[in-house]
């Protein structure tokens, strides 16, 4: 069986064909598809033929093509028999069965598979082992999972009580803490005087303890 190839125009009475590509680009020439050659033009043509003067024309695909996608080429004989620059009038691509055009449904056709979010969820839940799903309550579980346990997956915890070792600061780390420390420093400023000596303080001391002290390193 083959199925019908229809093909409208602007014009009525124009002399139409049509050839059929593979995927490959070669060209199907009456018996299979061979690498284009410009010399077998005339077996690639397919007729096309006018119902009555409506502009309409339609042609046979090829029934012993097999199954696969094709496109389709609709041309204008510009002379006596097809020729290798005759004009192009048209290009589809068809899904093809092996014996008619694969249709595709519109929304509402009976024969619409409809794919329901229900039916999508079951498909992915259904693998892989580990699979996800619902308690009574509707929170999320996870099926076939194995709790993380032990020193190795301790759990951050609340506001990160559970981090108790960052794992050492990296060189580049250290660096940088240091280097912020030392601007906080310089902008602070720190003590610019100088220190006073060990025997300016015990003077002073003197001064405090012994009445009428006036001459540095002695008790008078």
């Amino acid at each position: 069986m083959a199925d019908t190839i229809i093909h409208g125009d602007v014009q009525t009475g124009l002399t139409l064909y049509f050839q059929v590509r593979d995927s490959a680009g070669d060209v199907w020439n009456g018996s299979a598809f061979e690498s284009y050659n410009a010399s077998n033009w005339a077996t690639y043509d397919v007729a096309l033929t006018e119902q009555g003067s409506s502009k309409i024309y339609v042609g046979n695909f090829p029934a012993s093509i097999s199954a696969g996608l094709y496109t389709v080429i609709t041309f204008e004989q510009d002379g006596a028999s097809p020729a290798e620059g005759d004009t192009l009038a048209g290009m589809t691509t068809q899904e093809w069965d092996g014996s008619a055009f694969l249709v595709v449904k519109s929304y509402g056709d009976t024969n619409w598979a409809t794919i329901t979010s229900a039916t999508v969820a079951a498909a992915v839940l259904s693998t892989p082992a580990n699979t996800i799903g619902a308690n009574a309550s509707g929170e999320v579980t996870v099926a076939g999972h194995t709790a993380q346990t032990g020193d190795s997956f301790a759990l951050i915890g609340t506001a990160g009580a559970g981090l108790t070792d960052l794992g050492g600061m990296s060189t580049g780390m250290k660096g940088e803490v240091n280097a912020e420390a030392d601007t906080a420093l310089t902008d602070y400023g720190g003590n610019t005087t100088t220190p006073p000596t060990v025997a300016a303080i015990a003077d002073a001391v003197l001064d405090e303890l012994v009445a009428g002290h006036t001459t540095p390193g002695s008790l008078s």
